[in-house]
């Protein structure tokens, strides 16, 4: 994991995209590789079109876990991050079209996240997730895909920016 951290700080010009802070003040043993784009949102947004290709699972698995869709953050910032998240998509799951759309921020604000929101670094949060959302589409875009795959990857894309749209990521 080591390697992936050095690689990611390299990609990421040796800041944290979300506090903004250098790698030098980020205590090594602290330092936690995050998916910026949540996996759990990108598996709710596209694991049941892609479970039964295999070959295109392996490539967007490759693009969810490649530097653009990573940052280095302190171990702090990236717990406080998740929660909100699991709380989107809890929401999503249990009530999708049935209740008033509550933004992610919101649920930051309410919880344990809130100090992200008060400090400005849930605003980078949220940046960075668009950033990697279009990167993602434009990697995709760029792969050598079948007409199927295409169909099915164009898909997935419409899939994660819907579900990015409920949570007011997007």
């Amino acid at each position: 994991m080591s390697r992936m951290r050095d690689d990611v700080w390299r990609a990421r010009g040796g800041r944290d995209a979300y506090t903004k802070e250098p790698r030098t003040r980020i205590l090594e043993g602290d330092q936690n590789v995050d998916h910026v784009l949540e996996v759990q949102i990108v598996e709710h947004a596209a694991l049941d079109l892609l479970r039964t290709n295999h070959e295109l699972l392996n490539r967007f698995r490759d693009t969810v876990n490649a530097p653009p869709n990573l940052n280095v953050t302190a171990r702090r910032v990236n717990q406080a991050k998740r929660g909100p998240f699991t709380a989107a998509l809890n929401r999503l799951r249990k009530y999708d079209g049935g209740l008033r759309e509550v933004s992610v921020e919101q649920l930051a604000r309410s919880g344990r996240a809130r100090w992200l929101v008060d400090e400005g670094v849930w605003a980078n949060i949220e940046h960075q997730a668009v950033v990697s959302y279009d990167d993602m589409v434009l990697k995709m875009g760029e792969a050598r895909l079948t007409r199927a795959q295409t169909v099915v990857m164009d898909d997935v894309m419409d899939n994660l920016h819907r579900t990015l749209e409920k949570i007011h990521i997007m």
